[in-house]
């Protein structure tokens, strides 16, 4: 990722995903929202995303793929790719 500051965005399948994931990382200490993605945002045209600080982007997926939850990118919030 480029450096690690600033608000990154895990694109996800589904609503409940983003939900599941949500929740998987609270329960971790690890800060994050769902929010709704346009589309055209990612290259599967994922329209939900977990957004995070940057920082704690290594820790999210490591937790999110180990816990069976798909995320088929990462991008910053403000939507250019990384």
């Amino acid at each position: 990722m480029k450096g690690s500051t600033g608000r990154c965005v895990i694109a996800v399948g589904s609503l409940t995903f983003a939900m599941k994931g949500q929740r998987l990382l609270g329960d971790q200490f690890v800060a994050s929202s769902v929010v709704r993605l346009h589309p055209s945002r990612t290259k599967r045209g994922c329209a939900y995303g977990i957004e995070l600080d940057c920082a704690d982007v290594r820790k999210a997926v490591d937790l999110l793929s180990g816990n069976g939850i798909r995320y088929s990118e990462v991008i910053p919030a403000d939507g250019e790719s990384i």
